[in-house]
């Protein structure tokens, strides 16, 4: 066995698990049509329906007996990659459905239970297997489902606090170029398969402080993530071979705090700023026992903090009609030194906008669309007989999202 082939395929295997991973880049914050509709701003404070406990569970305590909402979200990325060397371009984005839901049952005066089920990463990116970055990745797939309980208390008239548990399932999917058969020229394409359970806790707070302002803070304590997963790769006569591979990385805590304020009787302003500590997140080890005493075939990840910042506000034109927009800007965990084709990430802006319209007493249909401008972001190829050569990529992404909730 030629263990530099295996080790670079481990190699590109293990860039994968940093990709997918990445809250500035890909977490998906849409858990929620009418905050979307805001671009995300409020989402700590509780100000819409019962979807708003899947950011912070303390807003539960605004379900007057019982709710349910429902989320079908596609995110369009129209992104174009262009390799300086060549000028050879490819479109790595994939149209991704996203859906989730939530649902709240008073079962006290001053007690709320639920359950939301939603998808807290998820990411889809395919090259051409002839593009000059496919030895840095041809397609890259990470599917995750989180299930989650959650409670809500009311300690005082004025403050409520809620706590959740997240039981989520990781599926990642990876294939890379990893050299050219010379007997038929053909692309050896490198694949991973990999899946697990982890855990993640999160708390959160709701408080009224006057009958116009409501004050609201949540904190997710994130999760690591152990996987083992089969390579399925080459040997050095480029007969098919399997290799059992560990993966072990920290994902960090988040931190958010949002504000709403009801100005008039028709018009709500929202406010949310949200904190990643993505510097904890400094390697990605790979462990493969066949390699013996250089099983470690990790990265260092070069990740920084972010911040995410948005404003939005909410109109009321008519009791079936509610207008919402928002603004954000949204920082990315990446720097230029060590961003990957996988995921090629960049700080960004929100644009959003969305309405609700009171079908019936009970039910309410929300729609939302986000436009996302990223600052234009470059990678440099790592692996292959391209290494070092400069991708520019450039384009926006669409976000479009359709809810329902019911009143019981």
């Amino acid at each position: 066995m030629d263990v530099n082939r295996v080790k670079h395929v481990l190699i590109v295997a293990c860039i994968f698990f940093s990709t997918g991973l990445q809250a500035g880049g890909f977490a998906n914050k849409e858990r929620s049509t009418t905050a979307q509709g805001m671009s995300f701003s409020g989402v700590s404070a509780g100000a819409g329906d019962v979807s708003y406990a899947l950011f912070n569970p303390a807003a539960l305590s605004e379900v007057e007996d019982r709710e349910l909402a429902g989320t079908f979200t596609l995110v369009v990325p129209d992104w174009e990659a262009t390799a300086r060397f060549n000028g050879q371009t490819d479109t790595p984005g994939v149209t991704t459905p996203l859906t989730s839901a939530a649902y709240g049952h008073r079962i006290s005066e001053g007690t709320v239970v639920g359950l939301g089920l939603y998808v807290p990463f998820g990411l889809v990116t395919e090259y051409e297997s002839d593009f000059i970055g496919a030895f840095d990745g041809i397609l890259s797939e990470l599917y995750t489902l989180a299930l989650s309980p959650m409670v809500s208390i009311d300690f005082t008239p004025n403050l409520s606090v809620g706590a959740a548990m997240a039981i989520i399932y990781n599926d990642p999917q990876l294939t890379g170029a990893a050299g050219i058969n010379p007997n038929t020229g053909e692309v050896l394409e490198v694949k991973l398969n990999a899946s697990e359970f982890e855990y993640s806790w999160a708390m959160g707070f709701l408080w009224d402080m006057s009958e116009t302002t409501t004050l609201g803070g949540r904190i997710d304590t994130g999760y690591d993530i152990t996987t083992g997963g089969i390579l399925s790769a080459f040997d050095q006569n480029f007969a098919p071979i399997e290799l059992f591979g560990e993966a072990s990385i920290n994902l960090p805590l988040t931190i958010g705090l949002g504000m709403q304020h009801q100005v008039s009787e028709k018009l709500t302003l929202n406010a949310e700023v949200e904190y990643a500590n993505w510097a904890e997140f400094d390697e990605i080890r790979v462990d493969v026992a066949a390699l013996g005493a250089n099983s470690n075939v990790g990265e260092v990840t070069n990740y920084k903090d972010s911040m995410f910042f948005a404003a939005g506000l909410e109109y009321s034109k008519s009791d079936a009609l509610t207008l919402r927009a928002g603004l954000a800007y949204d920082e990315t965990p990446t720097q230029d030194d060590g961003r990957s084709s996988r995921v090629p990430d960049a700080d960004r802006v929100w644009i959003s906008s969305g309405f609700s319209y009171q079908k019936s007493e009970n039910l309410s249909i929300d729609a939302a669309y986000s436009l996302i401008l990223f600052d234009d972001p470059e990678v440099t190829l790592l692996n292959g007989p391209a290494a070092g050569t400069k991708v520019d990529y450039s384009g926006p992404a669409h976000i479009v999202s359709i809810g329902l909730n019911y009143r019981f």
